[in-house]
């Protein structure tokens, strides 16, 4: 798996607008996000994953950081951009592990 550092500052504010956001061939709009996971003790018998998840803006829930997956970004730096704006998280991304489909119905595997 490749790599990328996650991180920078703290953006002031989250981007806006749907001027640059992408759209799916069916007129879905695309996300990106991360799974946020920190390994305690690596390498260990005493070895832990912890999970990062965040609320959701309705309170009514845990969800992972995501969002918006915009015409000038890679879907890796979207995933960072995300994964900062919304979990002020930085670290090391690696990509891909996974393609999703989501809707508010549910999630769906989408192959690569």
């Amino acid at each position: 798996m490749v790599q990328t550092t996650v991180g920078g500052p703290q953006p002031e504010f989250a981007r806006q607008g749907r001027e640059l956001q992408r759209y799916g061939s069916n007129g879905e709009r695309l996300v990106a996000g991360c799974i946020p996971v920190r390994i305690i003790k690596p390498g260990t018998t005493e070895q832990r994953v912890e999970i990062l998840l965040i609320s959701s803006r309705g309170g009514d829930g845990l969800v992972i950081p995501k969002g918006g997956w915009e015409t000038d970004e890679t879907v890796e730096d979207a995933a960072a951009r995300e994964t900062v704006e919304e979990a002020g998280v930085r670290g090391q991304l690696e990509v891909p592990m996974a393609h999703l489909g989501a809707s508010r119905a549910g999630v769906q595997h989408v192959p690569p």
